[in-house]
C-alpha cells in the first residue's frame, strides 16, 4: 500500500528541488533562514524560554491525544459499534483532512505574522473547546459516535498541523529571529513523542480497567483543558514580549536613519 504514494513523493522531491530562492518580498515578509549554531539556538531558547515551553507543551498534549487516536483507531470504532466497517474511516477523517488542508492554506492570506501567530493560538484554543465540548455531546447522547470522532479530530488536527507547519515559522519571523524552525520542531517532536510512548505505557499497565473510548474521552478532558489554560498564557507571554520587540526594532531603524 505504501507504494502507491511513491510517485507523490517523488512528485513532491522535484516540486520542492525546483522552488526558487527567496525574493527581496520573501526575506522582507520573513527573515533570513540562516543556519543555527548551538550557542545560536541556546540563546533563541533562552530568551523566549517561558512561551516556548508553553507551546512544546500544548503540542505535547496534541500528539498525546493525536496517537492514541491514530494507534487504536480500529479499536475505538469498534467500540463505538463500527466493528469491521473499514469505510468508516474515510468517512470520518476525510471530512478532517480537506477542512484542516482548507484552514492551513488560508493561512498563507495572512501577510502580517504576529497576526498570523495570534491566529494559532486563537484555532488552537478553539481546538480544545471543540474536543472538550463534542466529548460532552457525546457523552450526553447528544451526539453521535461518528460525529463526535469527526469534530473531535476538527479540533484536534487542525492546530497539530499548525504546529508541524506555520505556528514556528510565524514565530520567528514575527519577531525579527535569523534562523530556521528545524531546530524548534526538533524539540516539540522528541518531546511530544516522548509523551505518547509513556502515555501508552500507562495505559497497558495502569489503566486497563478504562475502555478505549472511555480512555479517549478522559485525555479530550484532561487535555482540553490544559490545552486552553497553557494557550492561554502563551498568548499573554508572547504579547508582553511583542511589545518589547516591537519598540527594539523601531529604535534600531531610527538610529540607522
Amino acid at each position: 500500500a505504501g507504494a502507491m504514494f511513491i510517485p507523490a513523493l517523488l512528485l513532491c522531491i522535484w516540486l520542492l528541488e525546483h522552488l526558487p530562492p527567496p525574493g527581496e518580498q520573501d526575506r522582507a515578509a520573513r527573515t533570513a533562514r540562516q543556519s543555527m549554531s548551538g550557542a545560536d539556538r541556546k540563546e533563541l531558547f533562552l530568551r523566549y524560554a517561558p512561551g516556548l515551553c508553553l507551546l512544546i507543551l500544548v503540542y505535547l498534549l496534541l500528539t498525546i491525544i493525536r496517537d492514541f487516536r491514530d494507534n487504536f483507531a480500529v479499536e475505538l470504532w469498534t467500540e463505538l459499534g463500527y466493528g469491521g466497517q473499514s469505510g468508516i474511516f474515510t468517512t470520518a477523517e476525510l471530512p478532517v483532512a480537506v477542512f484542516c488542508l482548507v484552514m492551513v492554506g488560508a493561512m498563507f492570506l495572512v501577510k502580517n505574522n504576529f497576526k498570523a501567530f495570534w491566529l494559532n493560538h486563537l484555532f488552537t484554543l478553539c481546538g480544545a473547546i471543540l474536543l472538550i465540548g463534542c466529548t460532552f455531546l457525546f457523552e450526553q447522547n447528544l451526539l453521535s459516535p461518528l460525529w463526535w470522532m469527526v469534530i473531535s479530530g476538527f479540533g484536534l488536527f487542525l492546530p497539530y498541523i499548525l504546529f508541524n507547519g506555520v505556528l514556528f515559522d510565524r514565530f520567528m519571523a514575527a519577531f525579527r529571529e535569523k534562523g530556521n524552525v528545524g531546530f524548534l520542531m526538533y524539540v516539540a517532536d522528541s518531546i511530544g513523542y516522548l509523551g505518547s510512548v509513556l502515555i501508552m505505557l500507562w495505559r497497558n499497565f495502569w489503566g486497563g480497567s478504562l475502555s478505549w473510548v472511555s480512555f479517549y474521552s478522559s485525555l479530550c478532558y484532561g487535555g482540553g483543558m490544559l490545552i486552553m489554560v497553557l494557550t492561554a498564557f502563551s498568548y499573554w507571554y508572547f504579547s508582553q514580549k511583542s511589545h518589547h520587540s516591537t519598540l527594539v526594532f523601531q529604535n534600531r531603524q531610527a538610529s540607522n536613519i
